[in-house]
């Protein structure tokens, strides 16, 4: 099967790399950007193929949804390609200094771009791959069951569209919730293109899909949204390989909380719009660069609202400052010195009002409302939110030092170089944020934090985007300082020398920032991602008890050969069976967490609390009916002190939610035929 998860990896990095490089290289765009900037545009194109396939009401595939952008970017590559060819003879040779010139500045960014890919890699592999238990193993948490069903019903269906998404796409019942009319769906679709492509697990497929967002998309993006801070500062970008993983906010923290896999693939994509923007907004760029950035930007703005919403937020919380920024130098060049003040006050109290207009608005629109009001309580003392900020622990409980000091020597080198000053205000709005969220519970925190369901980890990732170009120039800060104090005491004018020093200090970067748990003395000593590694180890293990043992996978297995396709099992969904239609493509009632909450139908309310009286009760007969109900699947039946049951740990699943179920065997409810059983896992059968 990790045969099957490597193609499925490749596949992805073609899928999300290939035409968007080709298009963005024809339109002159550097190999840092052409990279960094290619995802969205295939996003964007899988986006539109899905929805106009989807209104059609046509069968899709990766064939024709795919095959045409990447026929449309050969074509147009080659075509520019060979016009420049035909421009090269034409006129002649260019000038041979600025060739060498060209040549060299293009050595040292494929340097830079291959040392990001191959680090990354590495990294993701040994950190996060290497702890699965097997390539389709999952995180057995409370948004995964939605995820699972989400990626087979697009699978299955071959319908890709992100508006509508339903987990009854062939359901002959009425589904126990209503439907949804817009969620951002866009990872679910790419994991589907993958699981019917390759026929894989919709597991596996997710798998892969995250290691190529996390570890080529993710550190791709960044580095370029580096290259357009640091365009005439290159030399900052020497520890930006080592550095773009270094927080475990993200992408290390979204691939095992909840999981937040619609919001790891925003946040992926997030450094292409900020670094699109900032190109699109250079007092340098032409008409070209403003048409191509101003494009990107917009692309990618629609590609995250279609992933996951927030990330547009965390994006326009980074970039306010930067954009005040932009107002006062721009201000300051246009008028003379009599008014300049004037304007520039004016100039940033109006950008500042509008921002303010906007969230307000948004803020309180009907449609925001049932994720603005969503509230995580706090959990943090305002002393100890403090800490976990400078010690770089807002996301878990354990620091990172190293990177600490890094983000204070990089403001400090902001404030002294008199360069990208802006991070230094966006990084503290986002720790501010942070705070709020953490410690308190009330109005501002929903202000502030409403639009990211008021959840310290979704802001706790947005650190990442202004922490590590702080972290790469301090790191660069440092490093300078001490190859000054090193060349007070030997010969000076060595670059070999530099060169060396620079190779070892980002080794000791890796080996102290990425180095794993370790015992000294035999006492054990826990770092930030030796944490990580044992998170994934436990989420991932399907030997360890959970919701879904390995014993209840195999009894699901035997329940699909024994069960008629078309025949519907209804089921308590907490104790696991929530994840049999994502897995096995098994027709079963409720397919995700959370059904349960009053907000289901009639129908639903009937069978989960009262199935076991349908001999006696009409209308829980004709709920029955209804739904088409045939079967009846418990995977964790009996007493609660049965120490082999075992239920997802939510507050949602309240005691009584699914009676019904529980006491067809505890009332020995009589319609019900015990069909197969092994121990405490029982299929009935309705028998009217």
């Amino acid at each position: 099967m990790w045969v099957q998860f490597i193609e499925c990896f490749v596949l992805g990095i073609g899928i999300l790399l290939i035409p968007g490089f080709m298009v963005l290289k024809s339109l002159s765009v550097p190999a840092w950007g052409a990279l960094g900037f290619a995802a969205p545009i295939s996003i964007i194109w899988l986006i539109a193929m899905g929805v106009l396939f989807g209104a059609l009401g046509v069968h899709a595939s990766l064939a024709t949804m795919f095959l045409p952008l990447l026929l449309i970017s050969i074509v147009f590559f080659v075509a520019v390609f060979v016009r420049k060819k035909l421009l090269i003879t034409h006129e002649g040779s260019t000038n041979n200094d600025k060739a060498i010139q060209s040549y060299s500045r293009s050595r040292d960014e494929v340097i830079i771009i291959g040392l990001t890919i191959v680090i990354s890699l590495v990294l993701g592999f040994a950190i996060f791959v290497k702890q699965l238990d097997g390539p389709d193993s999952f995180i057995q948490e409370y948004d995964n069951g939605w995820n699972l069903s989400l990626i087979r019903s697009y699978a299955s269906t071959g319908i890709y569209s992100v508006f509508g998404p339903t987990v009854y796409p062939d359901a002959d019942f009425i589904p126990p919730s209503g439907d949804i009319n817009f969620y951002p769906a866009t990872w679910h679709c790419l994991a589907a293109l993958l699981t019917s492509t390759l026929n894989v697990s919709p597991a596996l497929a997710a798998n892969a899909l995250n290691t190529v967002l996390s570890f080529v998309i993710f550190p791709l993006g960044m580095l370029a949204l580096l290259f357009g801070l640091f365009k005439s500062n290159r030399r900052w970008l020497i520890f930006a390989p080592v550095l773009i993983l270094a927080f475990q906010s993200f992408p290390w923290r979204l691939l095992e909380f909840g999981p937040l896999y619609s919001n790891l693939s925003s946040f992926a994509i997030a450094p292409a719009f900020i670094g699109s923007f900032i190109k699109l907004t250079e007092d340098k760029a032409n008409l070209k660069d403003r048409f191509i950035f101003g494009g990107l930007s917009f692309v990618t703005l629609i590609d995250m609202t279609l992933m996951q919403t927030n990330a547009v937020f965390t994006c326009g919380v980074v970039l306010i400052p930067y954009c005040v920024a932009r107002l006062w130098a721009i201000s300051s060049t246009r008028v003379g010195k009599r008014r300049l003040g004037m304007l520039r006050v004016g100039a940033v109290a109006g950008f500042l009002l509008f921002v303010v207009a906007v969230w307000a608005f948004l803020y309180h629109a009907t449609f925001m409302q049932p994720i603005v009001t969503f509230n995580w309580p706090s959990f943090l003392s305002k002393r100890q939110a403090v800490i976990n900020i400078l010690c770089c622990a807002i996301s878990s409980d354990y620091v990172q030092p190293l990177l600490a000091v890094l983000i204070v020597a990089g403001m400090a080198f902001a404030i002294y170089s008199k360069r990208n000053r802006w991070l230094i205000v966006s990084y503290v709005i986002v720790a501010f944020q942070y705070y709020v969220c953490a410690t308190s519970d009330g109005v501002l925190k929903h202000v502030l934090t409403g639009f990211w369901y008021t959840d310290s980890y979704r802001i706790a990732a947005s650190m990442v985007f202004v922490g590590i170009p702080l972290a790469c120039m301090g790191a660069y800060a440092l490093f300078r300082v001490c190859a000054k104090v090193f060349d007070l005491i030997s010969a000076k004018g060595h670059d070999g020398a530099c060169v060396g020093a620079s190779i070892a200090a980002g080794v000791l970067l890796i080996g102290l920032i990425y180095y794993p748990n370790f015992t000294i003395s035999l006492q054990p000593v826990q770092t930030a991602f030796g944490m990580l590694e044992e998170k994934y180890t436990v989420a991932n293990s399907t030997t360890v008890e959970n919701v879904l043992t390995s014993g209840e996978r195999a009894f699901l297995q035997e329940v699909e050969e024994i069960v008629p396709d078309d025949a519907v099992i209804l089921n308590q969904p907490y104790d696991g069976s929530a994840f049999a239609y994502g897995l096995y493509d098994m027709n079963v009632y409720y397919r995700y967490f959370g059904q349960n909450t009053g907000t289901d139908s009639e129908t639903s309310r009937l069978l989960r609390l009262r199935v076991d009286e349908w001999e006696s009760d009409p209308s829980v007969a004709q709920a029955i009916r209804d739904a088409d109900v045939q079967y009846v699947l418990l995977l964790d039946e009996g007493d609660d002190s049965q120490e082999s049951r075992r239920f997802l740990p939510t507050p949602v699943n309240k005691e009584g939610d699914f009676a019904g179920l529980e006491n067809i065997s505890e009332k020995d409810a009589p319609g019900f035929v015990e069909v197969l059983r092994d121990g405490d896992m029982v299929l009935y059968e309705i028998i009217d």
